[in-house]
Order: C-alpha cells, then structure tokens, then sequence
C-alpha cells in the first residue's frame, strides 16, 4: 500500500459529490494557509459577535422603553442594557445589580436580561467550535494529480516491470488487509483509500453451486453488495454518473475422489521407488495429470513439495471478450456454469503439519506421523488425509448505474458486455472499463498467503471445522483491496508505489478521471468547506451590516419623519455620555450643545472637576455661596489666584443642604440657617432637589416608582421648575422639546469665610 505523496495533491477548488454540491465544495490548501483561514475567521466572528450582543440590547433596550414610571432597578437595568458592549460584562454589572436589590423582591425583572446575555454567550462559544470545523485538518481526503495519469492493465504480463508492478501490489494489498481490514493498524497507514474496509455484505450457507459433487452439498455465499465508484473506490462524480459493482462468489469442497484414475509410475519417476499414482481428470485433460502420494505431489515432470493452492479457471462465455482471459482450463461438464465463471482451487497439503486432528473438509489431517525436530525430539503431529484437495467457486458479477438499470448477475465478461450496452454515458462506460480491468478475478486469490500457513514451517496448533470458510472469506477481502490499489493508481500514477512503473501507463479512453481521484491526504494540507466558510462570512456580515445601519435609520427616520421618537430619545438621552452630561448640568456647569447627539460638548474649554472630584462633591452637597452678578464664565470655579479662602470641605452628611443663587448684592449665607427656614416655611419639601437628580439610583425600602431618563417630569425639572410629583424621583432623560430660552442655572461658587455673620 502506497499513500499518496505530497506532490500529488491536487490543490484548489473542487467538489466533494459524497456531500452533494452545495455541502461538497470544498478548498484544498496548505495547512499554514489554512491556519491563516481560522485566524482571519476568529476574528470576523469575534467582531460579530460583539455587534450581535449591540442588537440584543438595543432590542432589549427599545422594549423596556416606557413613559410610565418604573422602579429605579428598570433604570438601572436600561443604563447597562444600553451602555455595555459585551455579554460578559454585562452578566458580572447584573449580578452587582441584583445583589444589591436581592432583599426587595424585585429581581424577577433580571430573569431575561441575564438569560440573554447567557444565551449570547453560549453562542459565542458554539460559533468558536463552528468556525474550528471549517478547517478540516485530519483524516481528510483531497483529489490526487499526477502527470503520469493512465492505466495499467495488471492482467498484462508481458514485462519483467510489469510483473514486477503485479507482484508489488499484491504484496500491498495482502499487508494492506491484515492491517487495516481488522482496524488494528495506526491511521496513517489506514488513511490511504476513502474506505478504510469494504465490509463484505453477507456470508451465507447455501446449495453447491455444481450439483452432484460438492461435499456434503453445501457452500458458502460470500456477497460484497453493490460497491459504488464513489463511495468505495473514490472516484469523485455526481451521483447519476457513478457504476455499482457487485461479486457474488459461491464456494464449496468439491469431492474428487471419484474422478481419481488409476496410472502406472513414468520413467523419470522411477527412482523414487513410486508404484502407482492417482490421476484426476477434474483439473484437466491428459496433458495435465496429477500424480499422488502420501508426500509428493508430481505436476508433469516436476517435483512440488508444498502447501500453496493452485488455480484453475474458465469463463462462462469464453467468447465474449475475444478470450481475454487466456484461460486453457477446460472443466468437466459438472463444473461448467452458463451464468457463472468457474473456478478451481487445488490445495496442495502435503506439506501440512498439525499438532491435533482436524476435521476440515479441505485440511482434514488424521493420519499420524513421527516428526523429528532439531533437538532430536520425536513428535507425534498428524498429516492431511489427502495430498489434495479441491476448492470449486463460482463467481459471478452485476454492474449498475442510476439512469441505466442494472444488468443480470453473470461471468464477469458477460456483464461486462451487458453493462456496456446499458450505459447511459461515455463517462460512466469509461468508468465501468476501469473498474472492470482493475479488478482481478478469484484465480487470482491464491496470491496471498494462506492463514492456515502463517506459521513458517506450516505447524499448526489447531484450526476449526470451517477453516476453509475463514480463508475464502480472506480471500476475497484481498480481491477487494487489490481493486482499491490499482483503482487509485490511474489519477495518481502507478509510481507512487515505484517510481518507473509510472512508464506503464496507457493513455484513458476519458481524461477527466485524472482529475476525479479522492485519496487520504498526506499531512501537510488542509480542506476548508466552502458552505460552511460562506455561512459564516455572510451570517457575519449581515449582522454587522444590521448593527451599523440600524440605529442610524431609526435616527434618520425620527429626524425626517418623527417616527420612533420615544425609542431614538431615550436611547441617546441614556448613553453614557449623556448621562455624564446630565450630571453637570444638574451641578450647574456649563452649557452643554448637541444634546440630542451621541456626544454632547461644552460651548467652551473650561475646565470642570471630575464627578468624584471634591469640588465636585462640595458643589452638590457642601457650603454653596452665589454671586449671581458675577462676571466670570458661566459655571466656571473661581481662580486659584483670588483672595479667596479655598472651598470647605463637603458635607455629606446633610443630604438636604440646597444650592443657592441670591439676586442681589452678595454675601456670606449661612446655609444651615438657610436650611432651616426653608424647613420652617415648608411643610413638606416641594423645590427641586439636586441631589436627586444626579445621583444614581440605589434601592430603597419602599421601591419608590421612577420616571424614565427620558420623561417629562424630568425635563420639567431641568428647567428649574417644581415638580408636583413628590414620591416620584425622575430620571435625567427628556422626550419633549428643549426650550431654547431655558438654560440650566448657572451657579458661581464664592469662598465661604472664616467667620458667619449672625443671622438677620
């Protein structure tokens, strides 16, 4: 057996017809190509997969969209849903999320976010091993290539090369079966043909197949079943140009002892002091007599002393290939079949030795003889009760195609004949020639060895009953193997087994089978499914064209048209940024342009603190003096280089200490007085709270309802004006119209003195 070489590989595209067209087409490279493939394919898959999780959330996002209020947890949810841009984070922000809220009964709410972001996760990795299957590495098959494309007819002996060629392949096909038929053997000596074994179909027992002289009148039926050209032998076409091949071989021990004759010793014989021999017509005429004795078998004038068969063989219509089969084997009229090409096996067995009787009708041995070893030992081992012995088989061949029919099953020159009648195409009639040229006939069988002789000096053990079953069997494993060979050597020439048996080679009645070989590849390369790498490609891009177009249409059509504008307002309003933007403005800095953009800028450059920056702090919840007349910027802080004392730090501790602007002339305000004439006044608080507005929401006790980022409570409260809803905190988002007049107020910070004036 001979795998294929590297130069012989057959590179590009091409279609693999045992998956079809569509999930058949395959690209044969290097395997450093190939690796290059899965790099580029990881990463488009990584790519869409982060755009896949943006369209989840933003679909999620738009269906938790409402201008009811809702719990602060709604909220906080939509701002993750909005703003994290893998499932992964998104999972850990949750579990942060629900932690927190894991004692107020609300995480029903939790159930499909983290569901989703799972499921997108899980995703994730199913398309990593997908996109892993893409790339075929191992145990793959490409089409073999060679410029020594051509035929070789095994059954032409005319050359020493070519006998050279005969016996190499066999020699093959015999290692090739004991290794991978019984499946005992490395996979790199098995990956050679597209299968591995050819399991023969049925073994069956049966009526003799010549009646009248079969032992005990029984056989056996051994049936390979219909072998495709396709998915047996490889050779690589759609599924209505491809040929069936079935052999049916039936085998029995054929009973000669009544065709023994009885013949004086000839002269050249004389010295061996032989009396008389047993002749058999069953083999032959006059001109080839067998002559038996307990020890020796005698062919014409040659003295043969072994245990290898012998075969004999006659087609059914000897004329229907102009005597192809160059057969001189006339048999007697019992073993002659119309239907059938019959075949004789003689097995020479005086050359077998077994440590115990065996009742083998082939190799029965019950005769005792005294055996001495080197050792000088003296054995008692039994011989065979015959010199002799006869194997008759009848074999028999169907051809069929998918258009065509089949034929009748026949000799195997008169379905041959048939088949070539029937078929439907010049491609499938090439087809069946080399199927039918390259498989050797059952006489060819006794090429391989024996299992019975495996042992060197033919010493047996023991075998069973139906010993001759077991090597019959073998047998045509064997037969099956040497077509597998020599089918593969037309496209990849006969000189991957050697290189000059590739001068062999006849020229093919159709070329395109050179480019129609499917083989084991060698390592090295690499095969990428086409179905599966476009799939992929276009799954990918569709997604990702989806992600990048989807939001920037809703936005068109909400601008041109008004359509979708609670979705498209909140969606920006609750980004990151503008959240962020929300922030300052409720802190008083700056005003802010393109609020409605995914990123709002300042009118200026000016600086502004951090969020948890200490001025920052102190500016929402400490000491807050205003100068409303004061020149500077709006919303900046004042100049490190003022006579001013710094800021004091901030009181957190207060949550209720507002800010405040003063209209007229400035001066120092005690804000804890301020504080509490505000709360002797007021009976309830009913002005806007700061702190609220800027913070993010924490769970509470009760789960107060909150108004969404968008609504329009919030954006009342924006613009300065109170809010009648007093259990209700609105969010930072605003759906309705922006009044241009309306800014946000714009605080100046003045240093608190040392000392307070008392209050008036």
């Amino acid at each position: 057996m001979a795998a294929l070489p590297s130069n012989r590989v057959s590179q590009g595209f091409w279609i693999d017809y045992t998956r079809g067209p569509v999930l058949g087409a395959i690209i044969t490279t290097s395997s450093s190509d190939a690796n290059l493939v899965i790099a580029v394919l990881s990463v488009l898959v990584t790519f869409a997969g982060s755009h896949l999780w943006d369209l989840i959330a933003f679909i999620r996002f738009w269906m938790g969209v409402s201008n009811q209020p809702r719990i602060a947890l709604h909220h906080q949810l939509q701002i993750l849903v909005r703003n994290i841009t893998s499932p992964g984070a998104f999972l850990l922000e949750t579990a942060l999320v629900g932690w927190s809220w894991r004692h107020h009964g609300a995480l029903s709410s939790l159930t499909t976010v983290a569901a989703l972001a799972i499921l997108c996760s899980a995703g994730f990795l199913v398309a990593g091993i997908f996109v892993s299957q893409i790339v075929s590495t191992s145990g793959l098959e490409v089409l073999a290539h060679s410029d020594s494309c051509g035929w070789v007819s095994w059954r032409n002996e005319t050359t020493d090369r070519n006998r050279d060629y005969q016996e190499t392949i066999f020699n093959q096909a015999v290692t090739y079966v004991q290794t991978c038929y019984n499946r005992t053997g490395p996979l790199s000596q098995c990956n050679i043909y597209v299968k591995q074994a050819v399991p023969i179909q049925e073994m069956t027992h049966t009526g003799c197949p010549f009646p009248g002289i079969c032992t005990n009148n029984s056989a056996v039926r051994l049936d390979t079943g219909l072998l495709d050209s396709n998915d047996v032998f490889g050779i690589n076409t759609h599924l209505d140009l491809r040929v069936g091949m079935q052999r049916v071989f039936t085998c029995a021990p054929i009973d000669a002892d009544r065709y023994f004759t009885t013949r004086p010793i000839p002269p050249e014989f004389s010295r061996r002091n032989l009396t008389t021999k047993s002749c058999s017509p069953l083999v032959s005429t006059s001109r080839k007599c067998y002559y038996y004795d307990e020890v020796e078998t005698l062919a014409n004038t040659e003295i043969v002393y072994t245990s290898s068969p012998r075969a004999y063989y006659v087609p059914a219509d000897d004329k229907s290939l102009g005597g192809w089969h160059n057969s001189t084997f006339d048999p007697i009229p019992e073993l002659r079949r119309e239907d059938a090409d019959t075949h004789i096996i003689i097995f020479q067995n005086n050359a077998l030795r077994f440590f115990t009787p065996n009742n083998d009708p082939i190799f029965a041995a019950h005769t005792e003889k005294q055996v001495l070893f080197d050792d000088n030992s003296n054995i008692t081992m039994y011989i065979a009760d015959k010199p002799a012995s006869f194997l008759g088989c009848a074999e028999q061949m169907r051809f069929c195609f998918a258009q065509g029919g089949c034929t009748q099953l026949l000799g195997a020159g008169s379905a041959y004949v048939q088949a070539r009648k029937i078929a439907p195409t010049s491609q499938q009639n090439a087809t069946l020639r080399y199927l039918f040229f390259q498989t050797p006939n059952f006489y060819e069988a006794p090429r391989a060895p024996m299992l019975v002789t495996r042992n060197a000096v033919s010493f047996q053990l023991g075998i069973p009953p139906n010993q001759w079953e077991v090597e019959v069997q073998a047998w045509v494993k064997f037969l099956v193997a040497v077509t597998q060979t020599t089918i593969t050597h037309i496209a990849a020439g006969p000189g991957i087994v050697r290189p000059d048996f590739d001068q062999l080679t006849e020229p093919l009645d159709w070329p395109g089978l050179c480019s129609r070989q499917r083989m084991g590849a060698p390592g090295g390369y690499s095969n990428t499914n086409v179905f599966a790498l476009a799939l992929v490609v276009a799954l990918s891009g569709i997604i990702i064209l989806t992600n990048l177009t989807l939001v920037p249409t809703l936005r068109y059509l909400h601008r041109r048209h008004g359509l979708f504008q609670q979705v498209m307002v909140s969606w920006a309003q609750e980004s990151i940024l503008q959240v962020q933007r929300k922030a300052y403005e409720g802190a008083g800095y700056s005003k802010w342009l393109d609020r409605d953009s995914a990123v709002p800028k300042t009118n200026n450059n000016m600086p502004i603190p951090g969020l948890g920056n200490e001025e920052f702090a102190a500016h929402i919840g400490g000491i807050v003096l205003v100068d409303c007349d004061a020149t500077r910027p709006e919303g900046s802080l004042p100049s490190p280089g003022t006579s001013h004392p710094p800021l004091p730090p901030p009181l957190s501790s207060n949550p209720h200490l507002p800010l405040a602007c003063s209209a007229g002339d400035p001066k120092a305000v005690d804000v804890l007085e301020e504080a509490e004439r505000e709360d002797a006044t007021y009976e309830s608080p009913s002005r806007p709270d700061m702190q609220s507005s800027i913070g993010s929401v924490s769970a509470s006790t009760s789960v107060p309802q909150v108004h969404s980022l968008d609504n329009q409570l919030m954006a009342t409260d924006l613009k300065g004006k109170a809010s009648d809803a007093i259990d209700q905190q609105p969010g930072l988002g605003n759906i309705g119209q922006e009044d241009p007049e309306l800014e946000p107020p714009t605080l100046a910070i003045a240093p608190a003195p040392q000392a307070l004036p008392p209050s008036p």
